[in-house]
């Protein structure tokens, strides 16, 4: 019986473009940068740079760690509160491009009723206050799930196998419990454990490699339609 639900988090729970939520993200950024009397550009460059050593940890550190040892090679006086606070700031404008989509927190809201575990299994590329802003873009609270994958407590990333088992093992759930639920075929679901049960949601899908989908497949409305029929958890 599947007692944890493990959720990607842009795409799946909150609702809104990929390219669009980029786009946006990146100009506040690169905003950040020339307050700091850094070239946007210049600044984007290493941000791009440094997120593909991250995608390529091996787990020896955290995110966080590799993040701030590269950029601080770079930009030697470069501080983590001008970052923080376009996090409490600003970046929060782009909630206004999110889709009004409720299921997503009726979802989470029915299985924390019903006595599942959520968990939140996002790449962890961020620092926790921007992925916990988002979740709160899409209705979803910090006290709704067990545990979200962030720059700070992650020494891998999405696709490998090791992201994946660095969570199940931390949170020691049983895996033959546990399902995932992400819409991105290559960075979701081209590495994943064996006992690792899937589903993919398709209103944003992400299939960039046109990839042959063989995974089941279902709409955000859908899902929550499944979700309402569970049984609770603990009687």
């Amino acid at each position: 019986m599947i007692k944890n639900y493990i959720f990607e988090l842009d795409q799946s729970l909150l609702m809104i473009d990929n390219q669009k939520f980029l786009k946006l993200y990146y100009q506040g950024i690169g905003k950040v940068f020339e307050k700091e009397n850094i070239k946007a550009e210049e600044g984007l460059k290493h941000i791009y740079k440094v997120l593909m050593i991250l995608l390529n940890n091996n787990g020896q550190q955290t995110n966080e760690t590799l993040f701030w040892n590269y950029m601080k090679k770079v930009f030697p006086n470069l501080q983590a509160e001008p970052f923080v606070n376009y996090y409490e700031n600003d970046y929060n404008l782009i909630k206004k491009d999110v889709d009004n989509n409720p299921y997503p927190r009726l979802i989470i809201k029915e299985l924390n009723k019903k006595g599942y575990k959520v968990v939140i299994a996002t790449n962890p590329l961020f620092p926790k206050i921007a992925l916990v802003k988002r979740l709160e873009w899409a209705g979803i609270k910090e006290k709704d799930y067990a545990y979200i994958s962030t720059y700070e407590n992650s020494t891998y990333c999405k696709p490998k196998k090791e992201y994946f088992l660095e969570i199940i093992n931390k949170l020691n759930l049983n895996i033959q419990e546990s399902i995932f639920i992400g819409n991105d075929i290559t960075d979701d679901f081209s590495d994943l454990p064996s006992d690792l049960k899937t589903l993919l949601v398709t209103d944003y899908l992400i299939n960039n490699e046109n990839k042959e989908i063989n995974i089941e497949s279902l709409t955000i409305k859908e899902l929550y339609q499944r979700i309402k029929l569970l049984p609770k958890l603990y009687s």
